[in-house]
């Protein structure tokens, strides 16, 4: 490795400190027509990454700071979620459809789609098929 790219990626390295949980990137290096080439992978985070204390949301192609109740209705979802998906003895005809359609709700006034059959059985509220419940 030469210094050119190791200072470059003591860079990229040193970027990487401003962001809280740090992520988790790699290098690799290959030449193309004679140019060296290093491409930086960044793993995608399933936590609300901050960088100087600021949470940012992708909306298309720009960026905007989170507000706060925006950040804590995200980690309160993620919560919910972890806690839902743990298994109940709870049958389908007990499922209480005013809290899915409430639920579904939520996620679209947060910009996310709304709850489908696919979405409650991967959160593990639903395993069987049913219908007409939104």
């Amino acid at each position: 490795m030469d210094i050119k790219t190791k200072r470059i990626k003591e860079k990229i390295t040193a970027l990487t400190l401003g962001v809280f949980p740090t992520p988790k990137i790699k290098f690799y290096e290959f030449r193309i027509e004679n140019k060296k080439i290093l491409v930086v992978e960044v793993k995608k985070s399933k936590e609300i990454c901050t960088f100087r204390n600021l949470a940012y949301i992708r909306v298309g192609t720009s960026k905007r700071v989170l507000t706060l109740t925006e950040i804590v209705a995200r980690s309160v979802e993620r919560v919910l979620i972890t806690i839902d998906k743990s298994l109940t003895e709870v049958e389908e005809k007990e499922i209480n459809e005013e809290c899915i359609r409430i639920f579904s709700e939520g996620r679209v006034r947060r910009g996310l789609p709304p709850a489908t059959l696919e979405t409650l059985r991967r959160i593990g509220v639903v395993k069987e098929e049913i219908t007409n419940i939104i």
